[in-house]
C-alpha cells in the first residue's frame, strides 16, 4: 500500500486538508485501522461547501450523482452480506473535490456545478457507516486529469484540480454494529487496493 509519509504533497496534503483530524477522519491503506467513521463530517459531506486551504486557495466540495446502478448496488449488497449479516442496504454517490486558487465568482461556480451535474440523482440509504473511496494517495486519477482539462477549457482557470471520490453508505439491520474485522472485510469489496484508498 501507499506510504502516507512519502505521498506527494500535491496529493496527500490535498486530502489531509479535506479531512482534518478534528473531524475524526483518518486515511486507511489496505485496512481500516481506526474506529472513527466520519463523526460530524459524515452529516455534512452530502451538502455543498467550500473552505480555505492556505492563503487564498479554497477547496469546494460538490455532491454528485449516483455511483451505483440498481444492478451494481444489488450485486455489491449480496457480496457484502457474505462478509457480514449486519448489512441491510448499500448506496454510493460521487463526491467532487475542487481545489481552486481563489474563491470562484458566481458565474464560474454555476458553470462548474453544471459541468459536474451528470448521471442519475443519488439515492442514499441510511448511513449507519460511511466509507469514502478516493484515488490512491500520491496519485492523480485519469478522471481528474480529464475533468480538470474540461474545466479549464470552459474558462475557469482558477481551478487547479478536480477530483472525485465515491461515498458509500451502509445501512445496518436494527441494533447491529460492525466489528473492526467486519469493517476491514467490507472495505475490501468497495475499493481497488492498487488504485484507491479508503478514508474512514
Amino acid at each position: 500500500g501507499a506510504d502516507i509519509q512519502s505521498a506527494g504533497i500535491s496529493s496527500w496534503k490535498f486530502w489531509e486538508k479535506l479531512f482534518p483530524k478534528q473531524a475524526g477522519i483518518s486515511p486507511i491503506i489496505n485496512r481500516l485501522n481506526r474506529k472513527s467513521l466520519f463523526c460530524g463530517f459524515r452529516s455534512s459531506i452530502y451538502g455543498k461547501s467550500a473552505f480555505s486551504m492556505s492563503n487564498a486557495s479554497v477547496v469546494i466540495r460538490i455532491p454528485g450523482s449516483r455511483a451505483l446502478s440498481t444492478f451494481r448496488a444489488e450485486r455489491l449488497l449480496a457480496q457484502l452480506k457474505t462478509r457480514s449479516s449486519s448489512v441491510a442496504a448499500v448506496s454510493g454517490r460521487y463526491i467532487h473535490f475542487v481545489h481552486a486558487e481563489r474563491a470562484l465568482e458566481d458565474a464560474e461556480m454555476k458553470r462548474l456545478e453544471t459541468l459536474l451535474d451528470y448521471g442519475d440523482p443519488a439515492q442514499d440509504v441510511k448511513a449507519d457507516v460511511s466509507l469514502l473511496v478516493v484515488p490512491r494517495l500520491g496519485t492523480i486519477s485519469p478522471w481528474a486529469s480529464k475533468a480538470t482539462d474540461i474545466v479549464h477549457n470552459t474558462g475557469i482557470d482558477a481551478v487547479s484540480r478536480v477530483e472525485r471520490g465515491v461515498l458509500f453508505a451502509l445501512e445496518l439491520v436494527p441494533g447491529a454494529k460492525l466489528a473492526q474485522k467486519e469493517l476491514e472485510d467490507l472495505s475490501l469489496l468497495m475499493h481497488d487496493r492498487m488504485t484507491e484508498t479508503v478514508l474512514a
